[in-house]
């Protein structure tokens, strides 16, 4: 009995600086390792919030409309998409956030995004009283918001002339 005591009292309790060292390495690399990874994520989830807002803030638009049966605009801010949007009632038919007219709802995407619109929804997409999709002269309005990281990742919101909104992943998107 005597014996086992001393073996117990024997026995080392703790670390020594070389298993703290091996330890601490193979910690380093596996954030080495797991760091990158979740950057990527975090990008890639960047790119799927602006385009869930922004379709978002055109279905709001949409329904607006229908509801008020007016003009309504969901207007790129004076830099572009990528700075932000807000949606108002176009009092004037300009597509422009100006005079008496109060936006409804804004948004700014999250930082290091690329936003940009082709053709007549460069700047804005208008919908008409009857919720379809129509410029301020009253043509229809259809084409695609391009929302890319600084990957070159990036997904597309391509609207046709009905109003209907798709997302699409872009295989390349040129990044900002």
């Amino acid at each position: 009995m005597n014996q086992r005591k001393t073996l117990a009292h024997a026995l080392p309790k703790g670390l020594t600086l070389l298993e703290l060292m091996v330890g601490l390495a193979v910690v380093s690399i596996l954030f080495g390792i797991a760091i990158p990874s979740f950057q990527r994520l975090l990008d890639s989830y960047r790119v799927e919030v602006a385009v869930h807002a922004l379709q978002h803030s055109l279905a709001l638009a949409r329904m607006e409309a229908v509801r008020a049966h007016r003009f309504m605009t969901v207007g790129a801010k004076p830099s572009g998409w990528s700075e932000g949007w807000a949606l108002f009632l176009d009092l004037n038919g300009n597509a422009a956030l100006d005079g008496p007219e109060v936006p409804l709802h804004e948004l700014t995407p999250p930082v290091g995004l690329s936003i940009t619109g082709n053709g007549s929804m460069r700047t804005y997409v208008g919908f008409c009283a009857a919720g379809w999709p129509c410029q301020t002269n009253g043509a229809f309005q259809a084409g695609t918001i391009r929302i890319c990281n600084q990957r070159g990742e990036g997904m597309a919101l391509v609207m046709n002339a009905s109003g209907r909104v798709r997302q699409e992943r872009l295989a390349q998107c040129a990044p900002p």
